[in-house]
């Protein structure tokens, strides 16, 4: 399966698994899978991007028309915005 985005921050990639609702934090160095957010009782619907900014990591979902924030200090989400309108 084929992630449906794909960002990098410091030595750590992120990847979305739109299919699964997931999000697998992969060490750059090792591409070894560190950590997996999401699955079956997934905040994620559909996430098709992905934004690191510092220590915030920004999730869009076109299935639910949101965007969630994690704290990549402690792993923490957090709705962050809710649109009406469809993301792409």
């Amino acid at each position: 399966m084929a992630p449906s985005a794909i960002a990098a921050s410091g030595d750590t990639l992120w990847a979305a698994y739109a299919e699964i609702n997931t999000l697998v934090k992969y060490n750059a160095n090792s591409m070894r899978e560190e950590l997996r957010i999401g699955g079956s009782s997934s905040p994620f619907g559909n996430p098709t991007a992905i934004f690191p900014a510092g220590s915030k990591l920004f999730v869009c979902n076109s299935e639910t028309n949101d965007i969630w924030k994690i704290d990549t200090t402690n792993y923490k989400t957090e709705l962050y915005y809710e649109f009406e309108e469809p993301l792409l």
